[in-house]
């Protein structure tokens, strides 16, 4: 016996049989009620939310009064990010709503309101490197034929410290999916025994971001000082674009372009290295819906420095895989980079060519952590070789502990 399109439409819906969906509705005019329940159902389970919020709001123009559908619609605007929608329709629910639904209504609303609160974050790290002066191990250089002999300050040196980092950052929806985003982070590295590598960094940004369920756009101006030492060393200042668009349930894309002015305190430095950096970089990641995540990255890199021997074009390319268990997880990431110089070096005669390799690795247990603050380790492995070896080769190689915690 063939049940009633309208029975089967129903059915249709409780069972998720969306692939069926459309064709039944083809076939049924009589209840605008149902047709467009049905529908917006659909649309909200195959992630076109906008065309399930129209017929939604269309339902509820013919019956203001029922609870589920506008409850429904509410949720869609919060997984949409449109939070002020969501709030709207979840307060007009609350007026009506009782029991379990009430505590559910109640628990999106404090989830909003987290999601816009300012969100800080603390992260350190214990820090053994084996070259914090970034210098080449060869001890003789060669220049017009006279042959020199490094001191031991300018060879490689080792250090132990902590790296640092605090920042607090905030999503603020305006309206519809528009967002302002503003962070303010505070960053270095204490080196116990030796002090003079000392770094820190202050970052301010505050800009504009659209953003829903498939896509996320932003525009961030940002300034940035830091510190070498005690000394202030150098500030900077630009813009970064990004972009994120969900291409199908396991496929991200991301892409990113930034401009930024660079301004030295030193005058000797300024007269060198004052310049613009350009970055543009893309980004594709893979991710199941359990346990693994991969991505492949590209990314180019102009400076154009006032000393033009000190200019550069760099490429990048990196490869990364990670695995997340509930208990545990892990990753690692590997990156090549070939740098090209744009003119000879103001003591070698010839361009600067670097090619860099690098490793990141890191493990982590959730059951050391404690009051949300986790424990990772990390490994960290550099090399550059350099067709100037004297002075730009080196390694570097870290094995550090890190504990972060995000509120």
């Amino acid at each position: 016996m063939t049940l009633p399109i309208d029975s089967q439409i129903q059915s249709a819906i409780l069972q998720q049989q969306w692939a069926l969906l459309p064709r039944l509705l083809r076939q049924y005019q009589h209840d605008p009620a149902l047709y467009h329940y049905a529908l917006a159902a659909y649309y909200f389970n195959t992630l076109q939310y906008d065309k399930a919020i129209l017929h939604y709001q269309t339902l509820l123009d013919l019956h203001p009064e029922v609870i589920y559908p506008r409850f429904d619609m509410a949720v869609i605007f919060f997984e949409n990010y449109q939070y002020l929608q969501a709030k709207q329709q979840f307060e007009r629910l609350m007026l009506k709503a009782d029991g379990k639904l009430k505590t559910l209504i109640e628990a999106y609303l404090q989830e909003i309101k987290h999601r816009q609160q300012w969100q800080p974050y603390v992260n350190f790290q214990y820090v053994k490197t084996d070259n914090v002066n970034n210098a080449s191990s060869e001890r003789e250089i060669t220049i017009n034929g006279k042959l020199l002999v490094k001191d031991e300050e300018s060879l490689p040196q080792s250090a132990q410290g902590v790296r640092y980092a605090f920042e607090l950052e905030r999503i603020k929806n305006i309206t519809g999916n528009h967002f302002w985003q503003t962070t303010l982070g505070y960053n270095g590295v204490y080196y116990w025994d030796n002090q003079y590598y000392n770094e820190q960094t202050l970052h301010f940004s505050l800009g504009y971001m659209w953003r829903d369920a498939q896509f996320i756009g932003k525009i961030i101006p940002f300034v940035e000082q830091n510190w070498f030492g005690v000394h202030r060393y150098n500030h900077q200042f630009g813009v970064k674009l990004f972009s994120q668009i969900q291409l199908s349930e396991h496929w991200l894309w991301q892409n990113r372009l930034a401009n930024m002015r660079k301004h030295y305190a030193d005058t000797s430095l300024a007269d060198r290295y004052n310049g613009n950096e350009n970055t543009v970089s893309t980004t594709i990641i893979w991710q199941d819906n359990t346990h693994w995540q991969s991505w492949l990255n590209l990314e180019l890199v102009s400076d154009r420095l006032k000393e033009k021997s000190s200019s550069s074009l760099k490429w990048a390319s990196g490869f990364g895989i990670a695995y997340y268990q509930k208990q545990w997880g892990t990753q690692i990431n590997v990156r090549y980079i070939d740098r090209h110089f744009a003119d000879h070096h103001y003591l070698m005669h010839l361009k600067r060519h670097d090619r860099e390799y690098q490793l990141n690795g890191t493990i982590w247990y959730q059951k050391l952590s404690w009051k949300g603050f986790l424990p990772q380790l990390h490994i960290r492995y550099q090399r550059i070789n350099s067709n100037i070896p004297a002075f730009y080769s080196r390694k570097n190689q870290e094995l550090f502990f890190t504990i972060e915690k995000q509120f």
